[in-house]
């Protein structure tokens, strides 16, 4: 990239350059550069001047200033808000993919800036025809935004500028007896807390909470009838109690056996009186056996 600039400090400028840059003030060799620096493929681009005052600490008159005489001399092209750097897409011919890149860009902006059909006729004028090359001169340009809409403008060169956009699709509506039966579900949790004194519960998300009943009833096919008996059930229990404070994570797999919490919490209910506890195998892992009623 540094070696571009280089070269094209030469060659744009028609002088040395030195005796190119000498003719400069210290300001405008700066503004020069940081063109060259922000430059796209084709040399077109919207140049914030007064972000470019605001780096340099300058006024806002000394940059346009000097963009006056870049233009005076042919260097540059201005256009409200948009820069072209007339030479710099010859600088990209040596490269098929940088002039398709460049051709790309000044497709999209087209409709924002004529500098665009301008630096895309400067390109066939002046470079050998190439593969992939679109013709630009025919897409109507519109008037561009003054200077000082260019902080507020965050519009992407690569998009258009009133894009079709689609219609976001809308989530299925839940049914109201899973949302209900949420509802039991969360005030049986709540009334556990209150009973053994648990400082805090997991948030409660109606949706997905009734979203994760009706997969248990759906997919898992555990009764509906089944679910409130199951959860009183399971709140007496010290450890399906402190497993089964979120409705959102009842269908959270088992590395035992590969079922979810309301799966095995399930069986359990079915067995009767018996509950399934958890206990410590020989290699310190937890395990589970069915024990009776405790006395």
């Amino acid at each position: 990239m540094a070696e571009l600039i280089r070269s094209f400090v030469q060659v744009s400028s028609g002088l040395p350059r030195s005796q190119w840059r000498r003719s400069l003030t210290h300001l405008q060799m700066l503004v020069w550069d940081d063109l060259i620096h922000h430059s796209t493929y084709c040399g077109v681009f919207a140049y914030d001047q007064e972000e470019a005052a605001w780096y340099y600490k300058v006024e806002i008159t000394e940059i346009s200033a000097a963009l006056e005489i870049f233009e005076r001399d042919g260097k540059i092209r201005t256009e409200g808000r948009y820069v072209w750097v007339v030479d710099f897409i010859l600088h990209q011919s040596f490269n098929p993919s940088c002039l398709v890149s460049a051709n790309k860009q000044l497709h999209s902006l087209a409709p924002r800036t004529s500098l665009a059909s301008a630096c895309d006729r400067h390109l066939l004028d002046t470079c050998p025809p190439y593969a992939g090359h679109v013709s630009i001169t025919r897409v109507p340009s519109v008037p561009c935004l003054s200077l000082y809409d260019t902080i507020q403008d965050k519009t992407k060169l690569d998009t258009p500028e009133n894009p079709e956009s689609e219609p976001t699709p809308q989530p299925k509506p839940i049914a109201e007896e899973f949302l209900l039966l949420a509802d039991q579900c969360q005030n049986i949790i709540v009334e556990t807390q209150q009973t053994y004194g648990i400082p805090k519960l997991p948030t409660y998300h109606r949706d997905k909470a009734a979203t994760t009943i009706r997969q248990i009833i759906q997919i898992d096919k555990i009764p509906a009838d089944d679910l409130v008996p199951i959860i009183t059930f399971g709140m007496l229990n010290d450890f399906w109690r402190t497993n089964m404070l979120s409705i959102t994570n009842w269908r959270v797999v088992s590395k035992r056996n590969g079922l979810p919490k309301i799966a095995n919490l399930h069986k359990a209910w079915t067995d009767g009186n018996n509950t399934l506890q958890p206990q410590r195998n020989g290699n310190g892992m937890l395990d589970y056996a069915e024990m009776g009623d405790v006395r």
